[in-house]
């Protein structure tokens, strides 16, 4: 009975250690800040928003901002509201910095853009933790489905995930029971 017992309490053991670590930025705190033509945080930016589910800002400079846990969804939310002392006609930049993975440490080593209804492309330049979306306002302020998905491929440092520190102390104390047993 008392084997059973045991052989119980690491099969439970070991499934509650098997719940995968991923990396994600879903809990993590992103800033954001705008710039058109050359004016920095026009609306209020510099702006930190925790990353979960749904759009973190709706809607924000004119756009839906949804960050995911790899990736940086922005559609067009319909008219930009302009202070008086800006000229939207020309250079938009949105930039999201501190983008720091909960889980695994990552960096970003590229990115995968796709878009639509933008008459040209939109720019996009990376750092290890950051990423800034450059475009014309001019290509999107005249249609309502315009957006622009950024995807980010991260390098993660490795870190043992729970079940394998839970495979090899197992076996360690298998070891060590065994090694009692035959003395």
């Amino acid at each position: 009975m008392k084997h059973l017992a045991v052989g119980l309490c690491l099969v439970v053991l070991a499934s509650l250690c098997a719940a995968p670590a991923g990396a994600t930025l879903i809990g993590d705190t992103v800033t954001i800040t705008e710039s058109f033509n050359g004016v920095a945080n026009v609306f209020n930016a510099p702006i930190d928003v925790m990353v979960g589910s749904g759009f973190e800002l709706e809607p924000w400079a004119g756009f839906n901002i949804d960050i995911g846990s790899e990736s940086i969804f922005m559609d067009y939310a319909g008219e930009i509201t302009q202070p008086s002392s800006v000229d939207y006609d020309g250079l938009v930049e949105i930039e999201f910095t501190d983008l720091d993975w909960v889980g695994h440490p990552g960096r970003i080593v590229n990115v995968s853009v796709s878009f639509a209804d933008w008459s040209i492309n939109p720019t996009v330049t990376f750092t290890d933790d950051s990423v800034k979306v450059a475009f014309a306002t001019d290509t999107i302020i005249e249609t309502s489905d315009a957006f622009v998905q950024v995807d980010l491929i991260v390098e993660h440092q490795e870190i043992p995930e729970p079940t394998t520190m839970a495979l090899l102390g197992m076996g360690a104390a298998g070891l060590i029971a065994k090694r009692r047993r035959v003395v």
